[in-house]
């Protein structure tokens, strides 16, 4: 028993060390999980900024394919409309048409053909753009984009002081920045708590067990049956002379968040900024529309008026001034169309800019964002909800209808 190498000995001990000054805190120890959570935030807000900027994308093709699609209609008609008049005449030839006018129309007819060849490249092209954005299998290659939606080209009235306080409560770039914020006054938290002395108050407790014969099992057992645990209590303090590296820490995050501030600041003023100027573009854009429409009306008349004329022309000089004005008329009435098209579906995509400078994007598309996991990991959930269908009004959305069966261009409100 007393023979050291014939010893069976046990010895279980607990340590117990609380800090008082340095690392003392619920809010030092949570530290780390409040960085995490404020980066998990940030995380959140940048994905809904990176979902908005790909909704955005994904509008801008389609109304792009629309536009092209429309202009293409019209094109279409205009070439019908040469093409008549271009017939009438060879049928005309041997009467009282001159030579002069058929290759009138036929320079216009090519010129209008022209036109449609490249408005079947830019289709493909807006196309081929749309089906890069979207999901993969969802447009095969060789499948028709036919758009279905038409614009909306009534006047939508802005709440300009209620758009500026979306875009403050609700645009995720203010979230990231407040994050930022936040992070920094953490850090700044930590670094006050790491310039403190480290006194710890250490409490210990063992207890020894000790059998002859190598009999470590009975040793164990005398832990608890033979005599006593033991116990102590002390203090450790550990206080350094030069604090310069702490002292310098605590600086740098106080410059991060006075630089925080200042970024806030700028992101406050870029978001107020970018809601004005997408409020403005609405208006501006359904302006352009209604002014547009209105030429086309103008337009569409004295072609029609130039037609009849040249139709029922008596001297026979006037009909090659005529016929070159008619083809004027219509190629103006076609760039009428054209503008018309393009400030629609720029007024559109300036109404969903807007939302996007709000913030409310992705409420407005009702879209949702959740998490879940999968072995373990983390994964971020998008579903976008189809809303029911519903009474259409002048203050909701119009009724689908294909962009083919859109022959004549609906009449414009003004406000």
């Amino acid at each position: 028993f007393l023979s050291p190498p014939q010893q069976g000995t046990a010895r279980l001990s607990a340590t117990y060390t609380q800090p008082v000054l340095r690392g003392a805190g619920r809010r030092v120890n949570m530290g780390r999980d409040a960085l995490a959570l404020i980066d998990t935030a940030k995380a959140h807000d940048q994905m809904q900024e990176d979902l908005e900027q790909l909704i955005v994308r994904v509008h801008r093709a389609y109304w792009e394919l629309y536009r092209h699609r429309a202009i293409y209609l019209q094109q279409q008609r205009v070439e019908r409309e040469v093409t008549m008049i271009e017939r009438a005449l060879a049928a005309r030839g041997q009467v009282d048409a001159a030579r002069s006018q058929q290759l009138q129309a036929r320079a216009a007819l090519t010129r209008v053909r022209a036109s449609i060849q490249r408005s079947r490249a830019e289709i493909g092209d807006a196309e081929t753009t749309l089906r890069s954005l979207l999901a993969s299998g969802f447009l095969p290659a060789d499948a028709e984009a036919i758009t279905l939606t038409p614009p909306w080209i009534y006047p939508t009235q802005i709440d300009l002081a209620q758009a500026k306080k979306n875009g403050l409560h609700y645009h995720p770039s203010i979230g990231r920045q407040l994050r930022e914020i936040e992070r920094a006054a953490v850090r700044i938290h930590l670094t006050k708590n790491d310039i403190l002395p480290t006194v710890d108050v250490i409490f210990a407790t063992h207890a020894n067990g000790l059998e002859g014969q190598f009999d470590v099992d009975d040793a164990i057992l005398n832990q608890f049956s033979v005599g006593e645990p033991s116990y102590s209590i002390g203090f450790r303090m550990d206080v350094p002379l030069d604090r310069r590296p702490q002292q310098a820490f605590q600086r740098q995050r106080r410059v991060e968040l006075r630089r925080a501030v200042a970024e806030l600041q700028v992101r406050v003023q870029e978001v107020l900024a970018g809601v004005e100027t997408s409020s403005r573009a609405v208006y501006t854009n359904h302006e352009q529309m209604a002014s547009h429409y209105q030429t086309i009306l103008a337009e569409d008349e004295q072609t029609r008026f130039l037609r009849d004329r040249w139709s029922n022309l008596a001297d026979e000089g006037e009909a090659p001034f005529l016929l070159d004005r008619l083809f004027e008329s219509l190629l103006r009435r076609a760039d009428a169309e054209k503008e018309f098209v393009t400030s629609a579906a720029a007024y559109n995509q300036t109404m969903l800019e807007l939302k996007q400078a709000e913030g409310t994007l992705l409420y407005s598309q009702n879209v949702q964002m959740g998490s879940s996991s999968d072995a373990g990991l983390p994964v971020l959930l998008v579903d976008a909800l189809v809303p029911q269908a519903a009474p259409m009004s002048r203050t909701a959305a119009r009724p689908v209808q294909p962009l083919r069966q859109a022959r004549r261009l609906p009449p414009i409100p003004r406000r």
